[in-house]
């Protein structure tokens, strides 16, 4: 016991009881802030993921963007011109009777045409066709 006395001197037990608290007591917070680290850790990498994903379906969408706009303008192009080859045969059609047109091709005629210039067309519809039409004679249906 001397020896004892000689080592740890006058330590009491209350002292001992408190280095003991004291070490558990940062064993038990090295222990949470491990779990702490953990979790971010694991946040942080979902986030990283999370933001991964989110940037790859933002290129995805930039991509069908680019491809409707591209649908958008072939399938415009397509109705102006479909809307031209109307416009034609109206004409053609009343070139064919001599001149002559019903009230119906007349208000059929003037709704394409109108179709036709909100699609930016211009040109032979405008220049020839449609003076033309105008200038036939109207009969009744």
């Amino acid at each position: 016991m001397a020896e004892f006395i000689e080592v740890f001197g006058d330590i009491t037990v209350a002292y001992l009881v408190v280095f003991a608290s004291a070490c558990f007591f940062l064993f038990y917070i090295s222990r949470k802030l491990y779990k702490w680290s953990v979790e971010l850790h694991d946040k942080t990498e979902e986030y990283e993921d999370v933001k991964k994903t989110a940037y790859q379906n933002e290129e995805c969408i930039k991509e069908i963007a680019k491809m409707l706009e591209k649908e958008a303008k072939l399938t415009k192009e397509f109705r102006k011109r479909a809307l031209a080859d109307t416009i034609f045969k109206c004409y053609n059609n009343g070139k064919e009777r001599g001149g002559k047109i019903t009230r119906r091709q007349l208000e059929n005629f003037e709704a394409n045409v109108e179709l036709y210039e909100r699609l930016n067309g211009n040109g032979l519809v405008h220049n020839k066709y449609k003076p033309e039409v105008y200038a036939m004679e109207v009969e009744e249906d």
